[in-house]
């Protein structure tokens, strides 16, 4: 029998209404950041963080769409933000694992019930960005003199064929916002990846020559330059202090190309 209040969901489970049905846990709400109909801020029952679909790499639908929108909200330092275009891809996936570094969970890119709880505020998150240990002195050549960033520590992609430098103006840390190609991400040398195009212009060109002349190397791989293309900033440092108004990064801090590749700090 429904219950005074209307709580269809406690029918046969009237012991789990500490108050009748205006106290049935199942009521309780949370808030959901968008609705697609309305486009405004709607609440949603708690007991669909747990009918949420798990998300990885390439998955589509409207649940990515709330993924990233739920991701842009909780991780405004980011920018841009991210297309709520419902497809799950690179971006997505460096925003996802950004997002379970920030509040401690396993770092995997895949959004399963634990990520979903937390984005959605059902569980209590880590502090955000955990306020930097005091400073302790170390000899030069050091363990903090190992993890820290600055200009000229060489960086590797991917798809590159050879490593490249990292350039910041001053005598400072580098932090997340150091990432305009040419300008603090000079080129890798040849980028290997068909993404480039670049590369796909030239391999395609080779071998449709190769197919006309029937002088064979139709697989042939002609590589162009790798001229980074940088979406979005660095991950941020575990262990992070502002500079330039923008988190420090350390020597686990990754960067994204947009062809690809993953950028990361020797």
């Amino acid at each position: 029998m429904e219950d005074p209040a209307g709580c269809h969901c406690c029918r046969s489970e009237q012991d789990l209404c500490a108050r009748g049905g205006a106290g049935c846990a199942h009521r309780k709400t949370i808030e959901k950041p968008f609705d697609n109909r309305r486009g405004s801020l709607i609440l949603t029952p708690v007991r669909e963080v747990s009918m949420r679909p798990r998300l990885q790499f390439l998955s589509t639908g409207s649940a990515v769409r709330e993924l990233q929108a739920l991701l842009n909200q909780r991780l405004p330092e980011l920018q841009p933000a991210l297309m709520t275009d419902g497809k799950f891809g690179e971006m997505t996936l460096q925003r996802v694992r950004a997002f379970q570094k920030k509040h401690g969970l396993t770092i995997d890119g895949v959004v399963g019930p634990v990520t979903w709880a937390v984005l959605a505020g059902k569980v209590p998150p880590k502090p955000a960005f955990p306020k930097p240990k005091p400073a302790i002195p170390q000899p030069a050549g050091g363990k903090a003199a190992q993890k820290a960033v600055v200009s000229g520590c060489t960086i590797r992609c991917t798809h590159g064929s050879q490593p490249s430098t990292l350039k910041i103006s001053g005598a400072r840390p580098a932090c997340i916002g150091d990432c305009q190609p040419f300008v603090n991400v000079p080129p890798f040398g040849l980028c290997r990846t068909m993404a480039n195009p670049h590369t796909r212009a030239l391999t395609l060109g080779a071998q449709a020559t190769a197919q006309q002349s029937g002088s064979g190397g139709a697989n042939v791989l002609l590589p162009g330059p790798c001229v980074p293309v940088l979406p979005s900033g660095w991950s941020p440092a575990g262990q992070w202090e502002l500079v330039n108004n923008f988190p420090s990064i350390d020597r686990s801090s990754v960067l994204m190309c947009g062809y690809g590749g993953m950028i990361t700090i020797a």
